[in-house]
């Protein structure tokens, strides 16, 4: 199969065959994505990212902060980038990748909102990916004849491009980040690679500047600092002395990087600088070694995927992954399966620093690195990375894997056992794979769609995850709303209503899952409010939210938005609540946040209009007053009240005041007048009558 010093034979015809069966295996895998629209993460890194907006004028601001403050920047309007950047701070250590970023700021300079061109321009560099990756191999492992374009680099990364694992990476427009850190990664082997060969300064040049826009792209490409020198001396250059060239040309744009990121981000990884909410820090309810037995759980879950892809989603957050100890039977299986891993790669590197490494011994440690090294900065067992585990995670460590497969199956296999229909059945069972994993790969990218159904589709395999659950509750009453209109060619209410009963569902779900998720709250407010117009139920959640959080703004605003609704809806009797629920739902809202106007005066509201207590009513009425004085519409109830109780005198100071607010309200004139003729002053109610007349003639 290989030589180590052989020579690379293979045509160019046979080379341009293969890369031209790349690029056509890329589109068929991934083409039908190109119609797709944003989804997911997209809106963090484009649709809603200030910087990315402004097109080629915001590359600058991209590169000088975290690449999340162009996202936060339209939450918080009137804040600057870098009280943002230090507000803000949800992940450990930040986020630096700003270089995939930039590239989608040209292309909204170029090309406007175009969901199409991002589509094709990951697919190009996914294909890109597998040619470079290919010619890496070969430089690795160089052929034996020229005779068949099949070897096994070949079967290698066409397992490679058909992984369904890779889906996240390539269908979700975000993943250009992993795309072009291992893009990065693979142009600097090859470059050092060429230079072991060649000894032209160029390549060194190249190796630099691909190792420095792979590590500006995304972080985990500081693995590969690793993994490019062990291969090349494993299967290129015995002698380590020749290597201090091409590894100077990899270390130093890897400082340079750090050195960047220092700058923008500081050092800190540690946890205390992230938010604490489980949704940021998944081990927050971990007890004991629950925190290491879920990573190792994780860690089994990543191999499991690897041979087994299905069911793919892309939500791990809590608790889709178990807290699981570390005295459980998988993760003392992976202890020692990881154990194994490392201490077989350690004693290769040992044995051929002695000159006793058999091949296939430096082929078994070499695909240990290829998974390990990325897998590590992910894992979660050196710093946090946000989440329990993630499939665009593995898009690095999935290389050790197919190169396993492919390796095993084509050469090692059949030359332990030298007869012919063992390689034949190597050969055939990697087309099998190849084929299913392309068919789960096709399908998979149909839930990348857009976000609706990204997430009513991984709603269902992740249904122990809070967050799947919150999500796809609020993409229903998205959808919902836009069904429940009829100006809209969509319009169907029936299915709105189903919609949005399963919305309900699902982030009630949610909230069983994690109780202090104000997220699942706010919607369920919405919810309830958008069902049937329970404005009680809706009041009540935005209280719950406000228990938690006290200067959730959102339950706020939307408190104040819909009580004033109620006279309406309680007239028309569009709405199942009676006072005394909305009574109770405003009393419990006011105890956990005092001072809002809008609930003091629709409690009096409903005592006075709905219960007939006025003495009840006025206290309310006057607290909403004192906190909001300029409301028209509350002094014109209070006089009504003064009125209906007798007390003249004050409902005609209370009827003026809405005069004095709003000179032009007849209504208000009118009652003016009637409260002088109670009060038998006809002289000023003939007047005040007069100006209600008028008033209303110039309406």
């Amino acid at each position: 199969m290989a030589k180590q010093n052989g020579k690379k034979i293979q045509s160019k015809q046979n080379k341009g065959l293969i890369y031209a069966i790349f690029l056509v295996f890329g589109f068929l895998l991934y083409g039908n994505t190109i119609s797709h629209d944003y989804a997911l993460d997209d809106a963090i890194v484009i649709t809603q990212n200030v910087f990315t907006q402004q097109g080629i004028q915001g590359v600058d601001e991209i590169f000088k902060y975290d690449s999340f403050v162009g996202f936060w920047m339209n939450s918080y309007q009137g804040r600057t980038a870098e009280q943002i950047q230090e507000e803000k701070k949800l992940v450990a250590g930040g986020r630096y990748r700003p270089f995939s970023i930039a590239t989608f700021a040209i292309e909204k300079s170029i090309f406007g909102d175009n969901p199409a061109v991002h589509h094709v321009i990951n697919i190009l560099i996914y294909i890109l990916t597998a040619m470079l990756l290919y010619k890496v191999l070969i430089a690795l492992f160089p052929l034996e004849n020229s005779r068949t374009i099949l070897n096994f680099p070949l079967l290698a990364v066409l397992l490679f491009m058909a992984h369904p694992i890779h889906s996240e990476a390539v269908a979700n427009i975000k993943g250009r980040d992993e795309l072009l850190s291992l893009l990065g990664a693979i142009f600097a082997a090859w470059a050092y690679l060429k230079y072991l060969d060649k000894k032209a300064i160029k390549h060194l040049v190249i190796a630099f500047f691909a190792m420095l826009f792979g590590l500006l792209s995304k972080e985990i490409t500081i693995t590969w600092l690793a993994v490019i020198p062990v291969g090349a001396w494993f299967f290129k250059e015995k002698n380590l002395n020749k290597h201090v060239a091409p590894f100077l040309s990899i270390l130093v744009p890897t400082l340079i990087f750090l050195l960047i990121r220092q700058s923008v981000l500081g050092w800190g990884i540690g946890e205390k600088q992230i938010a604490q909410e489980l949704m940021n820090n998944p081990f927050l309810a971990a007890e004991g070694s629950e925190r290491i037995g879920t990573i190792l759980f994780t860690l089994f879950m990543y191999l499991r995927l690897l041979v087994f892809p299905h069911p793919l989603t892309y939500d791990y957050y809590p608790y889709h992954i178990p807290l699981t100890g570390v005295d459980s039977f998988i993760p003392i299986a992976m202890i020692i399966l990881y154990a194994g891993m490392f201490i077989l790669m350690l004693y290769a590197m040992y044995r051929y620093a002695r000159k006793t490494a058999s091949f296939s011994l430096r082929m078994w440690a070499f695909i240990i690195i290829l998974y390990l090294a990325p897998l590590s900065v992910v894992s979660n067992l050196f710093f946090p990375v946000g989440v329990f585990m993630a499939e665009r995670f593995v898009y690095f460590s999935s290389l050790g894997f197919v190169l396993l497969l492919a390796w095993g199956l084509f050469d090692a296999l059949p030359k332990r056992f030298p007869v012919k229909s063992v390689k034949s059945f190597g050969i055939i069972f990697l087309f099998i794979v190849i084929g299913l994993y392309s068919g789960k790969t096709i399908a998979r990218n149909a839930a990348w769609e857009n976000d609706f159904m990204l997430f009513t589709t991984d709603v269902k395999t992740s249904v122990n995850s809070a967050k799947a659950n919150t999500t796809a509750g609020g993409k229903l009453l998205e959808r919902a709303k836009l069904l429940d209109n009829q100006t809209s060619k969509d319009y169907d209410p029936q299915l709105a209503d189903e919609y949005v009963d399963l919305a309900i569902k699902y982030l009630n779900r949610a909230i069983e899952i994690h109780p202090s998720y104000v997220d699942p709250m706010l919607l369920l407010g919405n919810a309830n409010y958008q069902k049937n117009r329970n404005i009680a139920e809706a009041v009540n959640w935005y209280a719950e939210i406000l228990k938690i959080r006290p200067y959730h703004e959102l339950a706020v605003k939307n408190t104040r938005l819909i009580l004033p609704q109620t006279v309406g809806l309680f007239a028309d009797e569009k709405t199942p609540n009676t006072a005394d629920e909305i009574i109770a739902a405003c009393e419990k809202f006011a105890s956990v946040k005092p001072g809002v106007p809008e609930v003091y005066r629709i409690i009096g509201l409903m005592y006075a209009r709905y219960k007939s207590d006025f003495e009840t009513a006025i206290p309310y009425y006057e607290k909403a007053l004192e906190i909001n004085p300029k409301d028209a519409d509350a002094w014109k109830d209070l006089g009504v009240i003064y009125g209906q109780s007798n007390q003249f005198g004050q409902a005609l100071q209370a009827f003026k005041k809405v005069v004095e607010i709003n000179p032009d309200d007849a209504q208000a004139m009118f009652n003016i007048a009637v409260t002088y003729q109670n009060l038998g002053d006809i002289d000023a109610a003939n007047q005040w009558f007069a100006q209600y007349q008028q008033a209303s003639s110039q309406k």
